[in-house]
């Protein structure tokens, strides 16, 4: 059986109307893909299936946890992810650059289901914020390993005012 067919919904079959349905996430899911921005996870994915008479809308309610690396001191956290995504599903080929847009996927009208793994992919990984960062404790402070943000807060020494780094940067052209 094909990772995939869990993520097929055939539409063919069903009335108009709202359908839910429901998955489940977690790193068996993640195997599949080539990219992969963190560690573990425990997602769930309720999606609203509205079934119209000329196209369909899909919404997508994705919470949970995911485990990923703090970008400021490299220890590894949960951390709490949420979203809603809309998308819509016409059928044909698109008639004009307004048709063509993110939220919007085009069928043949031929199609009898629709795979949704590559939209919960999609989506998942939009959630993820760009600074990935342990959160903020009641005192404004981030919750890091302390270790690290005391080397991290730790000034260069300089000597003479001048950082001895950039002194033999400085030697390397007078050489020339």
């Amino acid at each position: 059986m094909d990772w995939k067919s869990k993520y097929e919904i055939a539409y063919s079959g069903l009335k108009l109307g709202t359908h839910h349905f429901q998955f489940v996430i977690d790193n068996k899911f993640f195997v599949n893909f080539e990219h992969n921005a963190f560690k573990d996870c425990d997602l769930e994915v309720d999606l609203a299936f509205e079934k119209r008479q000329s196209m369909f809308v899909l919404l997508f309610d994705i919470g949970g946890t995911i485990s990923i690396d703090c970008d400021r001191c490299l220890e590894n956290f949960n951390y709490p992810i949420g979203g809603s995504y809309e998308v819509f599903v016409k059928f044909g080929e698109p008639t004009e650059d307004i048709d063509r847009g993110d939220d919007i996927i085009y069928l043949s009208p031929a199609e009898m289901s629709i795979n949704v793994a590559q939209l919960i992919f999609e989506f998942i990984n939009l959630s993820i914020p760009i600074k990935k960062a342990h959160p903020i404790d009641e005192n404004g402070i981030y919750a890091c390993n302390p270790k690290v943000l005391k080397i991290l807060n730790t000034k260069p020494q300089k000597t003479n005012g001048t950082d001895p780094r950039w002194d033999a940067l400085k030697n390397l052209k007078k050489e020339k």
